[in-house]
């Protein structure tokens, strides 16, 4: 259905290509649910049989399919978290990162991690390799609602402008592109040094 839709005969032949989003390795979130029966036997599996994930081995085979029906097309998925994300890396263009380094991680507690995912992806992309931040975060304590750092009390607390700076030098390390949503945008500022606005 994707090739056909984004196929040079196709309705949608002049897009570049698609982002999935969610696309897990595995059951959803990576990690087998244990209510899952994906064999439909009438027992629970989560996504493992006989000691394979075929969810797993599913979407990699999915990825391959698609790039051998979309040569030229980019394709990508999410990658920021190693259990949890795709791992289709010959077959997929990049990888987008919910977060730096990922959704959770406020503090940038973890800023190696993600600059070693990113820099893997590049490295076992398919040609070009394209990848990117998108600078957000989640506070799980109220039930995975945004967090918007430039908002108080997260801008104080977070310190949100050291950390922007931070995740924007990182990716630039990476050859990765950086985003943020755009009721995200970082509110004007006095600039220390200089008296004026950013």
């Amino acid at each position: 259905h994707l090739a056909q839709k984004l196929g040079p005969d196709g309705p949608l032949a002049t897009f570049d290509g698609i982002v999935f989003d969610v696309f897990s390795f595995g059951v959803r979130n990576g990690h087998p649910v244990p209510d899952v029966d994906v064999d439909t036997d009438g027992v629970a599996d989560g996504g493992i049989l006989d000691g394979v994930d075929v969810v797993g081995l599913g979407t990699i085979e999915f990825a391959e399919a698609l790039r051998e029906k979309l040569p030229n097309k980019i394709l990508m998925a999410d990658g920021h978290k190693p259990d949890k994300s795709q791992r289709s890396f010959g077959y997929l263009n990049g990888m987008e990162s919910e977060g730096f380094p990922d959704l959770d991680d406020v503090r940038l507690d973890h800023l190696s991690r993600g600059m070693n995912i990113l820099g893997f992806w590049s490295e076992n992309s398919t040609a070009p390799s394209i990848n990117h931040v998108s600078f957000k975060y989640v506070d799980r304590e109220t039930e995975k609602a945004s967090r918007n750092t430039f908002k108080e009390p997260n801008l104080s607390e977070d310190q949100s402008y050291q950390r922007l700076r931070l995740a924007l030098a990182s990716t630039q390390f990476v050859d990765a592109l950086f985003t943020y949503p755009k009721d995200w945008a970082p509110p004007e500022t006095l600039w220390e040094q200089e008296n004026v606005m950013v």
